[in-house]
């Protein structure tokens, strides 16, 4: 009986040895993760940065167009009724 008792405890001590390697190489894993995530974030950035520069140019070249065409139509009815 008390053999038995034995293998049990050292099974269950194996198990839990098997559990803290696993659990150690997860932890290590994460500094992998932290990195990654560290760079995802300073792309994510940049690109709300490259967005916003491509917003800016869209509403000046639409500006610069509806302008144009204004300027076109103004022209136009000046010549007409002058």
């Amino acid at each position: 009986m008390a053999q038995g008792d034995i293998s049990d405890e050292t099974r269950l001590l194996m198990e839990i040895k098997e559990n803290l390697g696993r659990l150690n190489q997860k932890f290590d894993d994460m500094g992998s993760i932290d990195e990654k995530v560290n760079q995802a974030l300073a792309s994510s950035n940049e690109n709300s940065r490259r967005i916003d520069r491509l917003t800016t140019i869209q509403n000046w070249l639409i500006s610069v167009l509806v302008g144009g065409g204004l300027i076109t139509l103004l022209i136009y009815i000046a010549e007409k009724f002058i």
